[in-house]
């Protein structure tokens, strides 16, 4: 698949789920660990939309792309 046709959906759909993370953090609509969680999915969504990559090894298990960022996200910000 083409890059091009991946860019705006994985654009619109993180900026929707940091929208829904920032507003369930600001209004405490549910635990505010959860709601940074899916904050940092959204910007990692983001970022790896524009071409962004990570890997993460710790005791054998790799984890790489968009999970990466954002688990890098989530430990930066908490």
């Amino acid at each position: 698949m083409d890059q091009k046709y991946i860019f705006w959906p994985a654009l619109i759909i993180g900026l929707m789920l940091a929208a829904a993370g920032g507003i369930s953090m600001s209004m405490s609509l549910i635990a505010s660990t959860t709601s940074l969680l899916i904050l940092c999915c959204g910007l990692g969504i983001i970022l790896g939309a524009f071409g962004s990559t990570a890997t993460i090894k710790h005791k054998g298990a790799v984890v790489t792309g968009v999970a990466a960022i954002s688990i890098v996200l989530l430990l930066v910000v908490d």
